[in-house]
Parts: C-alpha cells; structure tokens; sequence
C-alpha cells in the first residue's frame, strides 16, 4: 500500500544549536518522509545534525517570518519517496506579528500534495486576522493537486479556526490533544518560562499544534510524541491512497 508520513513540529527557536543533535534524533526516529518544522532559527546547525543522524538523502529548506525573531518556517523532505515539484515560497504578509507561509507542492507515493505550513500570530483576541491567515493557509494550498495539507502551530487554544477548514473540505487529521507546553525546558522558551512550568505542573496545556487535508486519501496511524527537546509536542500522521 502506497503511503505517506507526515510530521509537523515547532522545534522551539531559542539555544537550537545546542538542541539540534537531539532533534535530529527525535527526527531519525520518527521517520517521517514530509516534515513541517516551525521556528527554524539555525539552519545550519539542523543540516548538519540531520547529516549525522540520517545521512545526506534529504531536503531542508526553509523560508523566513522576516520578522524580530529572524525564525523560519521549514520543509523537510527524508528519503527517495517524495520530490519537490514547486520550491517553497513565502506566502504573504497576512497580519503583522508572524506574516508568512510556506507554500510548496509534492510529488508523493498517494499523489501530487499541495502542502502549507503556517505559524500563526499569537494574537487569538483578534478573529479577524485570525479569520484571514487561516483562509490564505487554505486559499495557497489550492490548483492542480489532487490532495492539499495545512501542518503548523495554529497558536490558539480554542478551535475558533476548525469551521473555516471544515467548510473548505478540510478534516482534522491530528486529534484535538495538547500539545503545548512539553516539559521545563529553560533552554527552548525562557520567554514563557514561569507560564510553561506552571502549566506543565498543573498538567495542563492546548492542543496549538495540527495537520489539516483534503483529497483522495485516507488517514491512518496518527502520532503525538512529547520528545523533551522543544516546548511542543511533535505530531504525526499516515496517510494511504483511497481505494
């Protein structure tokens, strides 16, 4: 059966060189072929930890916020299973905090895929540009593709943006779980430190971070590993080819 595993996962922007070793890992055990990975502040440091943990057969690239952090969004593409038909690119500005997306399409082993992945503002009181970043995640994702994908951190603790998906043909292919914050982790997000331990104390946290698709495929194993290494949970799902 023809299939496809794919990951999003914010790998936390602070100290990621001394991270990178550790994520590439997590990467290298998960094995997925098409990865979404938010908050890319080092390429360089990542390109060479997958170089040790995976080899050399595969694609990172990644386009920038252009904003104050200087983060970016990356696509990852492990193995020989998928090519990259249109090159990533920078969808935007949609509001001011956190303006792009990434926007690419795929040749994969269920179809050609069109694929976004967004980092939206951490701004939920505002629906409208909430509203407008989720339909531009949409809107890019659609032409000729037979299937179309929206991985990210959707920054937001209410499923405010689950309507607009649905009414688009989109379904949730992640479960609605937390996947924020992972753990006491100094090192991935001093700026939210005292909120992060609190939580993680109180076992509490949202579920900020999904996969969202249409097309002719059906979803199968789905995966939500707290790896220790970011402040977000990595998450994951397979996909088959509709019979």
């Amino acid at each position: 059966m023809s299939e496809l595993s794919v990951a999003s996962w914010n790998i936390g922007i602070h100290q990621q060189a001394k991270r990178a070793g550790a994520i590439a890992q997590q990467i290298a055990k998960n094995k997925p072929q098409v990865g979404i990975l938010i908050e890319v502040s080092n390429e360089t440091a990542l390109k060479k930890a997958l170089n040790d943990a995976i080899g050399t057969n595969y694609i990172l690239e990644t386009v920038s916020h252009r904003n104050q952090y200087q983060d970016g969004i990356g696509l990852l593409v492990v193995g020989g299973t998928c090519q990259v038909i249109e090159a990533p690119q920078a969808i935007g500005p949609v509001g001011t905090e956190i303006p792009y997306f990434l926007r690419t399409e795929l040749a994969t082993p269920i179809g050609r895929v069109a694929l976004a992945g967004m980092h939206a503002d951490w701004s939920p009181l505002n629906f409208q540009q909430r509203k407008e970043q989720y339909q531009t995640a949409i809107e890019v994702t659609g032409g000729d593709a037979t299937n179309a994908l929206v991985a990210g951190d959707f920054n937001t603790f209410r499923p405010i943006h689950e309507w607009q998906f649905r009414k688009a043909g989109f379904k949730r292919l992640t479960p609605y779980r937390k996947t924020w914050p992972d753990g006491d982790l100094q090192s991935v997000d001093p700026d939210y430190l005292g909120l992060t331990n609190t939580l993680v104390k109180l076992h509490l946290g949202f579920g900020l971070d999904a996969i969202y698709g249409k097309g002719d495929f059906v979803t199968g194993h789905k995966q939500r590993v707290f790896t220790g290494v970011s402040d977000h949970a990595y998450i994951a799902t397979n996909l088959s080819k509709a019979s």
